[in-house]
């Protein structure tokens, strides 16, 4: 990415610079390297400005709330969101609502904003299941739609079980295209197994998380996924209980979720 920016500024590329600009962006994100993500998402915005781009400034401000939620911000990455959604009005683009839309519904699951959430949530699905929205950067979107409708089941919605099984396979077939969202997507069926009540299933769709979490080198998607392993009681014995200090320490180091300050 960085070669790419580069060579697209140097030779005055605009629109592909925002391109590789935003791509790297969300590598430091995925990477927890959030000081520089979002950096780099502001510069996405300041050259949004520049060149009169309203969709870019989007880009940019999603990103943005996607980096404050994972510094544990959900209110600021709010803030954020809805500045991308004034962005994004009057604008055709199923993609980047797909983004906005899903992790705006995880972000208000944070809040205590369940029925927001789930609006949101179900946005998402419904474009999803009318559009091909499979691009790097939908990610955050059909990973925040799956896991708020995954979180309404386990809180007892027995409505959002189908929904949310319907967003897992949206991010099954994400990561057929980009394996970067395998640790994502394997924490997510997992929980969707645990709430079937197949806990065998669920760890071993945890184990796979971890695995690519550790291939990718993802130490963030590596902590999240011990995190639902232990809410579910499925952290004992080993290698699980080495795993799980080492996702402590790593969060703690860092102040973050899910694991600041333990």
């Amino acid at each position: 990415a960085r070669e790419c920016i580069a060579i697209n500024a140097e030779f005055g590329n605009r629109r592909q610079l925002v391109e590789s600009v935003t791509i790297e962006a969300m590598l430091q994100c995925l990477l927890a390297e959030f000081p520089e993500s979002k950096a780099s998402f502001e510069r996405v915005r300041n050259e949004a400005r520049r060149s009169g781009n309203v969709l870019h400034e989007a880009w940019g401000w999603c990103g943005e709330g996607e980096v404050l939620f994972r510094q544990g911000e959900p209110a600021a990455a709010l803030r954020a969101l809805e500045r991308a959604a004034e962005f994004l009005r009057g604008q055709t683009n199923n993609t980047e609502e797909v983004r906005a839309h899903g992790i705006a519904g995880i972000v208000q699951w944070h809040l205590g904003r369940r029925d927001a959430a789930l609006a949101s949530a179900r946005q998402a699905l419904d474009l999803l299941a009318r559009f091909t929205c499979t691009t790097p950067s939908t990610l955050e979107g059909f990973a925040g739609a799956a896991e708020t409708l995954l979180r309404a089941w386990e809180a007892g919605d027995a409505d959002a079980a189908s929904p949310a099984r319907d967003a897992c396979r949206h991010m099954r077939r994400y990561t057929r295209t980009f394996p970067i969202g395998a640790p994502r997507t394997e924490r997510l069926l997992g929980l969707a197994a645990q709430l079937s009540g197949k806990p065998s299933q669920a760890r071993r769709c945890w184990e796979r998380s971890i695995a690519s979490a550790r291939r990718l080198g993802l130490d963030l998607e590596f902590a999240l996924t011990l995190h639902d392993a232990q809410r579910h009681g499925l952290t004992a014995g080993e290698p699980w209980q080495t795993w799980l200090a080492e996702a402590r320490r790593w969060c703690a180091a860092r102040n973050i979720p899910p694991f600041a300050g333990t």
